[in-house]
């Protein structure tokens, strides 16, 4: 059951471009906090997000942290927001494949392009050629 999945990583990686590298965190640059108002959510979602947006406020060279924000927005479909969190995430750390792969999802829900978000995908499944989702998403 598994033997496909292999066949189709090892296609991707031959033939699009996983060899490439992943671009390179700056050690002074950091992307901004977006500005997500929380007054008119639930109290637990709000909760959530500005518990997240403040942990990437006390460590915003973590990769970590911008994955987890990202997470949340991603969750309660604040795309946009999300995808510039998981945006910063992937490019502090091109190896945490959870924020690389929903980069790569949620690139599929916003007006992106094909091509861009394709390479998205083909770095996540380098992470973690094993996990299916990510070529059927593909």
């Amino acid at each position: 059951m598994i033997l496909p999945w292999l066949l189709a990583a090892a296609l991707l990686a031959s033939c699009s471009g996983a060899d490439e590298a992943a671009p390179q965190a700056s050690a002074t640059t950091v992307a901004a906090v977006p500005t997500i108002l929380t007054g008119g959510m639930e109290p637990l979602v709000a909760q959530l997000i500005e518990e997240r947006m403040a942990g990437v406020r006390a460590e915003p060279k973590s990769a970590r942290a911008w994955a987890d924000l990202g997470f949340a927005l991603d969750a309660h479909l604040l795309l946009p927001e999300s995808e510039a969190c998981l945006r910063e995430a992937v490019r502090l750390d091109d190896t945490l494949f959870a924020a690389a792969y929903d980069f790569a999802f949620v690139g599929t829900l916003l007006p992106n392009d094909a091509a861009e978000v394709s390479l998205r995908f083909t770095r996540a499944a380098a992470l973690k050629p094993t996990y299916a989702p990510t070529f059927a998403r593909h």
